[in-house]
C-alpha cells in the first residue's frame, strides 16, 4: 500500500485549543474511504506529547477499534471529554490537561493522498 499519512489537530472549529475539561465531538463522513487498510485519531497530551493516560486506558478511536459503528446519518461521530456520554464511541480526555490528535491513515486511498475535496476531514466542534 501507500504507508501512512499523519495528521495533526490542535484546535477545535472555533480556533481554541483543545481542552481536557472540555466535550468535542468529531464527525466523520462514513461513505469516504480515508484508507485501505483503517484509520484512527489519537489523543496525545500537548505537554509531552506522549499518549494520554486517562482512566479507560485507550487514547483512540477509529475504523479499526471494536464498536466502532455509523450513526443514523451514515457518519462516524466520536466524542471527546473527560465523562463518557452514554452509549457513544469515545476517547477520554483528562480535565486540566490540554491535547492534540493525530488522524493516521493506514494504506490511505488515493483521494486522500491527493487531498479531494471529499476528503477534507472536518474540526472538533465544542459541545456546550
Amino acid at each position: 500500500g501507500w504507508g501512512q499519512v499523519y495528521l495533526d489537530n490542535y484546535r477545535d472549529s472555533n480556533g481554541n485549543g483543545l481542552d481536557g475539561g472540555h466535550h468535542y465531538t468529531l464527525t466523520i463522513d462514513g461513505d469516504v474511504n480515508y484508507a485501505e487498510t483503517f484509520w484512527t485519531v489519537t489523543v496525545y497530551n500537548i505537554e509531552n506529547r506522549a499518549i494520554i493516560n486517562n482512566k479507560i486506558q485507550r487514547a483512540d478511536v477509529g475504523s479499526n477499534i471494536s464498536g466502532t459503528e455509523k450513526n443514523v446519518d451514515g457518519d462516524y461521530e466520536f466524542h471527546f471529554s473527560p465523562v463518557r456520554p452514554e452509549g457513544v464511541a469515545e476517547a477520554q480526555t483528562n480535565p486540566n490537561e490540554n491535547w492534540f490528535v493525530y488522524f493516521r491513515a493506514y494504506s490511505p486511498s488515493k483521494s486522500f493522498v491527493e487531498q479531494k475535496a471529499e476528503t477534507i476531514l472536518p474540526n472538533f466542534v465544542e459541545v456546550k
